[in-house]
Parts: structure tokens; C-alpha cells; sequence
């Protein structure tokens, strides 16, 4: 399982564990409040942001002909 980072456009951040074969979340799932302070989940769009990775290459960059810098 991997750990996904997700903005809504109702800017709620907010980070889910899923499955690389699950698909990506399109509605928000974080709660607000409606007009009389009612608790309602957001609903509004979001997608998947690009974050950092959890690892690190070691060795150089490849180079052309196959050789590392």
C-alpha cells in the first residue's frame, strides 16, 4: 500500500492510504460545515498531487553511452 496526497478545490489537503491498483479519488472526503453548522462531507473535486518519493538513487546519472557520471 502507498500513501497518496490529494487537494480538493475547496483547498482541503489530506493524504490516503491506497492500493497502486485502486483508482485515484475524484470527490473529497474530508467534512466541513454547511450554512446552519451542519457537519456535511465536502464533495468537491480533487485530485492526486505529485509529491515527494521515499527513496533515493545511489550511484550517478546513466550517461548516453550507457556509463555513469
Amino acid at each position: 500500500m502507498s500513501y497518496y496526497d490529494y487537494r480538493c478545490d475547496s483547498g482541503h489537503e489530506f493524504e490516503i492510504e491506497q492500493r497502486i491498483t485502486e483508482d485515484a479519488l475524484t470527490v473529497c472526503p474530508k467534512l466541513g460545515t454547511d450554512q446552519d453548522d451542519n457537519e456535511v462531507q465536502c464533495c468537491s473535486p480533487c485530485r492526486r498531487l505529485i509529491s515527494k518519493t521515499s527513496f533515493k538513487f545511489k550511484g550517478g546519472a546513466p550517461t548516453p553511452k550507457g556509463g555513469v557520471m
